[in-house]
Order: C-alpha cells, then sequence, then structure tokens
C-alpha cells in the first residue's frame, strides 16, 4: 500500500496532495486568471468553464496551474501513486495505455505544484523517495519503441497476402493473426512458424514486455498479470528469443537480465 511508504511526518501533505487532485477540476476560481477581477460567469458545468466579463477570456480551475490541458485529471492521482510505489514511466504509459511523454509531463507537473504548495513533500519525492533512474540507455530505448510498434501493427493488420496463393483477397479470423483466403479458401497464421505462436492472450503481449524492459523479476510480472511463474518464465524466453531473430538483440539481452 502506497501510504506505508510516505512517512508518517509527510501523511498529513500527502492526503492534502490528494485532496487537491481530486476536487481541483470542480474549484471555482475566486477571480480571472488573466485579468483579476471578479466580474466573471459560469458558462459550461462539464467541464467547468468561465467567462470574464472585463476581458472577455475563458478560462476553466486548471487554468494558469501546472495541470492546464492536462486531462484526464484522474491520471494525476494515479501517476503520483504508482511512482510512490517506484513504477517506472515505462509500466505507466502501458497501465494507462498512453505515452512515455505524457506520463513524463503530468509528473513534472506534480512536482511543480508540490513545490508551490508543498514543499517538505516535495523534497521526499524529489531527493529520497523517486532517485531511481528509470532512463533507459538509447539503443535499448529505439529497440523497444520499435519493437512496441511491430507488436501493434502485427495484431492489428487486417489484411495480409496468402501464403499459399500469394492472393491480396484475404479476410482475418480470430483475434490474432490468423487469416482465411478467399482465392484458395485455405487459412493461414502468421505466426505459425514463429515461437510467438506458443504464446496466447495478445492483449497482455505489451504490457508483459513493458515490465520486462522496467527489469521486473518473474514473481512481480507473475502477480502483476495474474500468470503462473512458469508461464512467465516460458514468456521471458520465448520473447527473448524472438527479439534476437527480429534484430533486437540487445534488448533480448536487456529483457533476460533479472530474473
Amino acid at each position: 500500500m502506497f501510504y506505508d511508504l510516505v512517512p508518517a511526518e509527510l501523511q498529513n501533505d500527502f492526503d492534502a496532495l490528494l485532496n487537491d487532485l481530486s476536487y481541483l477540476p470542480e474549484q471555482v476560481k475566486e477571480c480571472c486568471p488573466f485579468c483579476h477581477q471578479i466580474n466573471f460567469r459560469k458558462i459550461r458545468e462539464k467541464p467547468l468553464t468561465f467567462r470574464c466579463k472585463s476581458c472577455q477570456k475563458y478560462f476553466n480551475p486548471l487554468t494558469k496551474t501546472p495541470f492546464n490541458r492536462l486531462v484526464p485529471t484522474i491520471w494525476l492521482g494515479m501517476i503520483l501513486t504508482r511512482r510512490i510505489e517506484k513504477a517506472t514511466h515505462h509500466t505507466l504509459a502501458y497501465e494507462l495505455d498512453c505515452t512515455i511523454d505524457m506520463v513524463k509531463r503530468r509528473e513534472h507537473a506534480l512536482i511543480d505544484y508540490m513545490q508551490q504548495h508543498y514543499p517538505h513533500f516535495h523534497y521526499w519525492y524529489t531527493q529520497i523517495r523517486v532517485t531511481q533512474n528509470d532512463m533507459l540507455p538509447t539503443m535499448i530505448e529505439e529497440q523497444y519503441t520499435a519493437l512496441s510498434k511491430l507488436i501493434k501493427q502485427l495484431l492489428t493488420i487486417e489484411k495480409f497476402p496468402c501464403h499459399h496463393c500469394q492472393s491480396d483477397n484475404t479476410v482475418k479470423i480470430g483475434h490474432r493473426t490468423g487469416f482465411r483466403c478467399r482465392q484458395c479458401r485455405k487459412t493461414f497464421n502468421l505466426l505459425s512458424k514463429t515461437p510467438l505462436n506458443k504464446i496466447p492472450h495478445p492483449e497482455q503481449w505489451q504490457p508483459f514486455i513493458a515490465l520486462l524492459v522496467a527489469n521486473n523479476t518473474n514473481k512481480t510480472i507473475a502477480t502483476s498479470l495474474n500468470l503462473s511463474l512458469s508461464t512467465v518464465s516460458k514468456w521471458r524466453q520465448i520473447w527473448c528469443e524472438t527479439m534476437n531473430n527480429w534484430g533486437y538483440a540487445e534488448l533480448a539481452v536487456w529483457c533476460n537480465k533479472k530474473q
């Protein structure tokens, strides 16, 4: 539980910060953040939006704060608590189904807000708790990004030339990489002659690789994805072999160094 990781003397600051993150999008401004006049009116309830009668500008509760335009705001509390638990940016990106840059932007906004309003908690968070270096080496980062794109393309491709007659008149069947040719009526699978054909649940492939890249142990991965240790060990071996076969040898070594 992330609460247990926060020192007792900072618990009040932590609770206040979480409360801020929950209610910031709903708080009514005391004055216009642009001209500081109090002559404004509410023009929309969801999302809460105001218009100043003096300067005619629109604003919302997050205007002129580090969180302006960072929606959905519910991600802020999730990123804060998971980072306290030492989740990496790469793991969070897959948990939230967003890019690593989006996670980093929101964490930077959180740090700016802490520095302004909770300096003691800011010091603990930046100098003591979140000091792990989760920046990947450039080559690993590049290979990881390329592999992620390749897997996404592989699982979402809708048409592929027939392996038997080379016709383009094919249709996808099932939820993975199986196809049926409308010309010769035969079926084929893009992964039939690869080790990946032995791995089920393609929806877990990307989260699994993210956990590998973050150097998690088999036990941690098994708990995170609700898999058995033997399954995780098998998947790690197959994925590392696949990375080698696809030209990502450095990434394969990186993902296999901690079990």
